[in-house]
């Protein structure tokens, strides 16, 4: 018969290998021998947190705290399940007492800064990421977050500066450099795979919850409802191809419509969440231009890219693989940032890529695809504005 600490060792294992499920049971079977252990109630709420029951590990992280107030885990990981959700006011407190507790606790200083960020808090904000920086010099996230509000604020030179002290510190050589080169105003055909990765792999968890509910993200929906209109007064199940998958929020829209549905992501962690939907078929983790290269010709159905084209500017050869592996008559859907001027595309200083439609317009003919729709979108929130696109459906021949 194991022990608490064994079960709960184990729980650990499990979480560490990604085994969510298990891990859940053996910290459920540790607590239920020692049920006032609040390390125990702890892990246990974070198991939940990866499992995405916000409600459950709500509770447990609260019953830890009734019997342990000023632990630093669990203010910690409690403020951060009220960051997720918005709720800065009650959020706040809780960093308080977690760095209070420890103030070397690099990490919520970052967090809280923010939190205050979102609370439009930005002195605060930058002085929270700044000590997280200091307590902790290769805590990438917090180089990430200064440099993002000083560009934000329009402290481009100081946001670069940012960018190179982590580039100096050798933190990730792609998510800086391309951060760097967006906020100085260099012009580049394509976001690294490297800097893609480390933006999602950390967002992986709460990506749904976070665009759903706090960035009115609906365009999974809107190309769902496009895909059904296309395929309406047909029985035949589809072959679909996923570019740049994340959780799996375009293929749940499929359901019922898919013989094969593989999904394309450069983050692992993002498409560890979408194999949980257990709607794919295929999950492959890697640059969306090399798996369109290696797909066979005319064997596919219908391409998708939502939300993705922001991470590549230069889009010719995409276009010439969707084109190719597209049978007679298949579907290719894509949403883009607007470039409201005569262009191409371009980077912006966030880091993503607007395009022209006249740019797409010519890809299109120059690949043979017909197009077939164009509607006019708000990708999402950002600064509480809406970000202008476009949905565009085109046909194979």
């Amino acid at each position: 018969m194991k022990t608490p600490a064994e079960w709960h060792a184990l729980g650990l294992s499990c979480m560490a290998r990604g085994d969510l499920n298990e891990a859940r049971n053996m910290f459920a079977l540790a607590l239920n021998g020692d049920n006032g252990n609040t390390r125990y109630m702890f892990d246990y709420g974070q198991v939940y947190v990866e499992l995405g029951q916000f409600e459950k590990a709500q509770h447990f992280f609260g019953k830890g705290l009734e019997h342990e107030p000023m632990s630093v885990v669990g203010n910690y990981r409690l403020a951060n399940l009220y960051k997720q959700f918005g709720q800065t006011e009650t959020a706040l407190p809780l960093y308080d007492r977690a760095v209070s507790a420890d103030p070397s606790f690099a990490e919520a200083y970052n967090n809280r800064g923010g939190t205050r960020q979102m609370a439009l808090d930005t002195a605060g904000a930058i002085a929270d990421f700044q000590r997280a920086i200091e307590l902790k010099p290769g805590l990438t996230q917090a180089y990430l977050n200064l440099g993002r509000l000083l560009d934000s604020d329009g402290r481009y030179n100081e946001a670069a500066a940012v960018y190179q002290t982590a580039l100096e510190n050798g933190l990730d050589y792609e998510l800086f450099r391309h951060l760097q080169e967006s906020v100085i105003g260099k012009q580049t055909p394509k976001a690294p795979l490297g800097y893609v990765r480390a933006i999602f792999d950390d967002y992986a968890s709460v990506f749904d919850l976070h665009l759903t509910r706090s960035l009115e993200y609906t365009l999974p929906q809107e190309i769902g409802a496009a895909v059904r209109r296309w395929h309406e007064g047909s029985e035949r199940k589809l072959t679909v191809i996923d570019l740049g998958c994340g959780t799996g929020l375009c293929g749940a829209e499929l359901a019922g419509l898919t013989e094969h549905l593989a999904g394309v992501d450069a983050s692992a962690a993002m498409l560890e969440q979408a194999d949980r939907r257990g709607i794919y078929h295929n999950l492959i983790e890697g640059d969306l231009e090399q798996y369109l290269g290696i797909t066979p010709a005319a064997s596919t159905d219908c391409v998708i890219a939502a939300d993705v084209f922001i991470y590549v500017g230069e889009l010719a050869a995409t276009f010439r693989e969707a084109g190719r592996v597209l049978q007679a008559g298949g579907l290719f859907i894509f949403s883009v940032e607007l470039l409201q001027e005569a262009g191409t595309y371009r980077l912006q200083r966030t880091g993503r890529y607007q395009h022209a439609q006249s740019y797409l317009e010519r890809l299109a003919v120059e690949v043979g695809l017909t197009w077939r729709a164009t509607s006019t979108v708000n990708l999402r929130l950002e600064r509480g504005l809406p970000v202008p696109g476009l949905l565009v459906s085109l046909v194979k021949g």
